[in-house]
């Protein structure tokens, strides 16, 4: 019946669009090939109560540039009018607020995309009042002791990565301080919350498994991390000096207007309570590790397009020896820290010595100890950094050398102040300096640390670049008081614990009690012998580099030396006994005797 009804041509016609439909067509490929856009995930997302940015996070990590393009020109500026700038919890809640601020932070710091940060500098202009006093409201009033204290201020960590990566990394404390309404305890446990986070988080859907007959797909959320990038780690490291910086807490209201100033009980009891929260929070080993991965992870790596040969092969041709030498040179160049390097790092270490200098003395013991013995500093961060500075010192020493000698001896000046004078590295170096010299200071000689720290003396590495060194008087000090401190310039042997030879001795035992008895065999007396000539050859390199320098310039370091009041020095060891006799040029009498054993040792030492 269906054949009669239907006309002659449409047997045919129906064919076709079987044939048809069983082709897949050019429109529909396009279809399922086709990503979605991030305004259909915002609509589609806006249909939730609340609305759940799960998809747009994961986009803007993969796909930043998704959300500039003329197609989404508008996204972020809904996305801050419906959800930043919503009252009404049920449709925005905290997480979709902390959502929306990592979908911005994430377009904002591919710098690749163009145009992408100055659009979110434009639709932050737009975030209301209404969100700064919801910011203060769900996570301002923290002091330490407080409910509030133990809650992560994740709104706050949020703007603090957001801000930093739309201005490019060029924020101070003071942006911090706005942030928070100059809460100073919330500003610093956001720096440090960033740095101790060091990656962000996010879920995506991720297909675990395919349909197929009789099964259905499986979608599951998966957990993503990304890692802070360089530049963010070092923005937060600067942002740390300003919270122990004078300026920031006395500040002048103007010329006409009556200046108000905290008087220094108040600026050293806030100093007091911002060291309080860094040794709860033990942010010196978080800044220790969070450098060190940043800076110091990728040491001396080997390069795997280079072959490598036997330390038992015997040809050493002259090609060998040029490739290993360009191998050196390519790791000693790639372990060079930049400018921005050093004052990121100036930054901390200053950080560090200001809150020894203004929290008061009660609290100094104690965190002398906490850096020297609870935390990496001293290895992870102060070593390696010190070792790179040694590095670019003994370069920048070749180089003026060569440059002397190709230009003469009538131009050593202008060399030297052009190749010499990296201002960068000098002020990196000797505030890493300072806060050994602090966190050594009356450290007892059984810390394992302090063993350490002698074992691996920087300061013979750095004398080797004498040009650099003497050039800079300043760290030639610094050197000094740390050697004073760490008793490394003992020249005295009369601790040593001789063995006693015994007639009545009988066997092994017998020399094993007089060994006991005298609280030391063979092994002390040899170490401490080491010791000793150890610290005479320092002595003596100290001396040969002290003596590059003019009678101003040495004036300048004994005067440092000998009444330097901002940083802690044991001016009653044997240690600064032999330095003073090397300022002075020579040893004296009582210094003679010290060092021989005699009998005016004390004499020396009281000198």
């Amino acid at each position: 019946w269906k054949e009669r009804q239907l006309p002659s041509f449409m047997p045919e016609l129906d064919k076709e669009n079987t044939l048809s439909s069983n082709l897949p067509s050019k429109k529909m490929a396009a279809r399922r090939d086709s990503k979605l856009t991030p305004s259909w995930l915002l609509n589609a997302s806006l249909l939730s109560r609340p609305a759940d940015l799960t998809a747009l996070v994961s986009l803007s990590q993969t796909d930043p540039e998704a959300f500039v393009d003329f197609e989404s020109k508008n996204i972020l500026q809904r996305m801050v009018d419906k959800l930043l700038n919503n009252t009404n919890e049920s449709v925005s809640d905290k997480g979709t607020k902390l959502d929306v601020l990592s979908i911005l932070s994430n377009v904002a710091a591919d710098d690749s995309v163009e145009g992408a940060r100055e659009a979110v500098r434009t639709v932050l202009l737009s975030v209301s009042e209404w969100f700064d006093d919801y910011l203060n409201g769900e996570e301002g009033g923290r002091g330490v002791g407080t409910d509030e204290a133990d809650v992560e201020p994740e709104l706050h960590k949020a703007m603090l990565l957001l801000l930093c990566r739309c201005y490019d990394y060029r924020l101070k404390t003071e942006d911090v301080l706005e942030l928070t309404r100059e809460d100073r305890i919330l500003a610093l446990e956001t720096v440090v919350g960033v740095l101790e986070d060091g990656e962000t988080y996010a879920t995506e859907l991720v297909q675990r498994a395919k349909p197929g007959s009789g099964q259905v797909g499986q979608w599951e959320h998966e957990l993503v991390t990304k890692r802070h990038e360089k530049p963010l780690i070092l923005q937060t490291c600067r942002l740390l000096k300003g919270f122990t910086s004078a300026p920031t807490y006395f500040a002048d209201t103007g010329v006409d207007a009556d200046i108000t100033l905290h008087d220094v009980e108040t600026f050293s009891s806030e100093i007091s309570n911002l060291l309080a929260i860094t040794l709860k929070s033990r942010l010196v080993e978080k800044l220790a590790l969070a450098l060190h991965d940043v800076l110091f992870a990728t040491d001396f790596d080997s390069d795997s397009d280079e072959d490598e040969w036997d330390s038992d092969d015997e040809d050493w041709d002259a090609e060998k020896s040029a490739l290993r030498q360009q191998k050196a040179l390519r790791q000693l160049e790639r372990g060079l820290l930049d400018a921005s390097d050093h004052q990121s790092i100036s930054a901390v270490f200053a950080f560090l010595q200001n809150l020894y200098t203004y929290a008061g003395p009660e609290k100094a013991d104690v965190y002398r100890q906490h850096m020297l013995a609870d935390t990496l500093l001293v290895p992870r961060l102060l070593l390696p950094y010190l070792n790179r500075c040694v590095a670019a010192a003994n370069l920048l020493s070749r180089r003026a050398e060569t440059y002397s000698n190709v230009l003469g001896n009538e131009e050593k000046g202008e060399v030297e102040r052009g190749v010499l004078d990296d201002m960068s590295l000098v002020q990196g170096c000797a505030s890493a300096l300072r806060v050994l010299i602090i966190a050594s200071f009356r450290a007892p000689p059984t810390r394992f640390v302090l063993g350490l720290l002698r074992r691996l003396n920087p300061t013979a590495s750095l004398l080797r670049a004498s040009p650099f060194v003497a050039r800079h008087d300043y760290l030639f000090s610094l050197l000094c008081l740390l050697n004073i401190n760490m008793g490394a310039l003992d020249l005295s042997v009369k601790g040593i614990a001789k063995p006693k030879f015994n007639d009545d001795a009988e066997g092994d035992d017998g020399d094993e009690d007089d060994e006991d008895a005298n609280g030391a065999g063979d092994e002390g007396e040899d170490g401490s012998l080491v010791e000793a000539y150890y610290a005479h050859s320092l002595l003596h390199d100290m001396a040969a580099v002290h003596a590059m320098m003019s009678p101003e310039t040495q004036q300048r370091v004994m005067q440092r030396v000998c009444v330097s009041g901002a940083l802690p020095v044991s001016r009653d060891t044997s240690s600064y006994s032999a330095v003073k006799s090397m300022l002075e040029g020579g040893a004296s009498g009582g210094q003679k005797s010290y060092v021989f054993g005699g009998e005016g040792g004390a004499g020396g030492v009281a000198a």
